[in-house]
């Protein structure tokens, strides 16, 4: 009798084990595919803003070149605003997609560390791509009269004021295991 209660304590304890680790897997396996959603909405996003930024620039010096405007200072001006808008949208959409992430990432303890190691599967960082930090680039200057380009004035995620912001433009949200 005692040999069947300690047989039913040990199968009790690793059907409870499997089930933990199933659990668990289920779980990293979700977190990853969200994770792959916000890097692939991200993507679309730099993309759709991206050409809606220029779709505008093209507007507006259709409109210039309709009105007879010539002047260099006014189109950088106006090129100036728009980029500053877009600049704004941008610093509030990947703030949104970064707190997700961090809601994601702290999500998972000791156990999903331990079996992402296992499988040898790291929790992906998000981050920007090469090509979204040049799209960056882009909107932060702008062709000045006489000089190739300057940087905007009131820049929205100037490292001054933000200071994480461009720590994750050049680096990524850190690993929250590391």
């Amino acid at each position: 009798m005692a040999a069947n209660a300690t047989g039913g304590v040990v199968t009790g304890a690793i059907l409870g084990t499997w089930a933990l680790w199933f659990t668990v897997g289920q779980q990293i396996r979700g977190h990853d595919e969200r994770i792959d959603d916000l890097r692939e909405d991200n993507r679309r996003w730099f993309r759709d803003r991206d050409a809606a930024l220029h779709r505008e620039l093209h507007r507006l010096e259709q409109q210039r070149a309709h009105a007879g405007v010539t002047s260099a200072g006014i189109a950088a001006r106006a090129e100036e605003v728009v980029k500053r808008i877009a600049l704004h949208e941008y610093r509030d959409e990947i703030s949104a997609k970064r707190r997700r992430y961090r809601e994601l990432a702290t999500a998972e303890g000791w156990t999903h560390a331990k079996l992402r190691k296992r499988r040898s599967r790291t929790l992906t960082r998000f981050e920007l791509t090469d090509d979204q930090r040049t799209v960056l680039a882009h909107w932060r200057s702008i062709p000045a009269p006489g000089w190739p380009h300057r940087p905007i004035t009131d820049d929205p995620t100037d490292p001054r004021l933000e200071p994480d912001l461009r720590r994750f433009e050049s680096e990524g949200d850190p690993d929250p295991a590391g």
